[in-house]
C-alpha cells in the first residue's frame, strides 16, 4: 500500500502543472506514459507527459491567457 501519493508531491512542487490543469479543466487533461507506469509501480516520477482532449488552438489560447 502506498504511503504517500506521488502526484500530490508533483502538484506541490510544480505550480505550473497545477496552473495548466486549472486552465484547461481537469476533465480535459490526462497524465500519460511513464508517469502513469511509475505511479502504478510506486517508482519515482521523473518526467511528466500530458495529453489533452481539446483543440490545439484552444489549448494555446488558454495557456497564453495564463502566462
Amino acid at each position: 500500500m502506498r504511503k504517500t501519493n506521488p502526484l500530490k508531491k508533483i502538484f506541490k512542487e510544480i505550480k505550473l502543472l497545477k496552473k495548466i490543469f486549472n486552465s484547461l479543466g481537469n476533465q480535459n487533461i490526462f497524465f500519460v506514459g511513464g508517469v502513469v507506469r511509475n505511479y502504478i509501480l510506486n517508482e519515482p516520477l521523473e518526467d511528466i507527459d500530458l495529453a489533452v482532449k481539446l483543440n490545439v488552438k484552444v489549448v494555446k489560447k488558454k495557456l497564453l491567457k495564463e502566462k
